[in-house]
């Protein structure tokens, strides 16, 4: 498992543009309709009203396509994080983050000691254990790929510092939210708001 996202990072630092489609609904055919026509799949359990059962069915189908599987949960920590990554899922996004120490307690939640604090318990992803415990945790650890949403007042003033924190992959505009953070909520085409998402590309 996770040569699907070991593939994705390729692309991305080779300079490849990687094209995804966000994933709402609950029907996992939806992930497996899309999966020849994108480099990866951002399931949304945020904005989405989407079970445990759903999202297991959208992960196994995304791994049987070999496609990647990127979840953005609903919050940071290990609640939010762990149950998603033991299902199955190659990546983890995470929405409002306001501070460097959240950006780090998102990586040690995706990582496996001593690296982070994961616990272990990775079924899906360990092909049921067949793939091997510690090489398993190996590749876990180099491949799982982590992404905070950078939408707040907070992160804005500390963009800098999140950047260069080991571990983090990549982090994701939040144009609502960040319009509403600078006072100007659902207005993502006002001049203060496209100079703000202009100033973190």
């Amino acid at each position: 498992m996770l040569k699907a996202i070991a593939e994705f990072r390729r692309k991305l630092k080779s300079g490849q543009i990687c094209v995804g489609s966000s994933v709402t609904y609950t029907d996992p055919l939806v992930s497996d309709t899309l999966a020849d026509s994108v480099d990866f799949l951002w399931i949304d359990l945020e904005h989405a009203l989407m079970s445990a059962e759903a999202l297991a069915g959208h992960l196994l189908a995304a791994r049987s396509r070999r496609i990647p599987a990127i979840v953005r949960v609903t919050a940071g920590g290990t609640p939010f994080v762990k149950p998603v990554l033991d299902a199955g899922a190659e990546g983890i996004i995470v929405p409002q983050i306001r501070t460097v120490d959240e950006v780090r307690s998102v990586i040690a939640d995706c990582k496996y000691p001593p690296v982070g604090q994961r616990g272990y318990g990775p079924r899906v992803p360990s092909n049921y254990g067949r793939d091997g415990g510690r090489d398993y945790i190996e590749r876990a650890n180099a491949n799982i790929f982590v992404s905070v949403q950078v939408e707040t007042r907070e992160a804005l003033d500390c963009l800098d510092e999140i950047l260069t924190v080991p571990g983090l992959d990549s982090i994701v505009l939040g144009p609502c939210d960040l319009s509403g953070a600078l006072g100007r909520l659902g207005d993502v085409k006002h001049p203060e708001v496209i100079s703000t998402i202009e100033m973190i590309v």
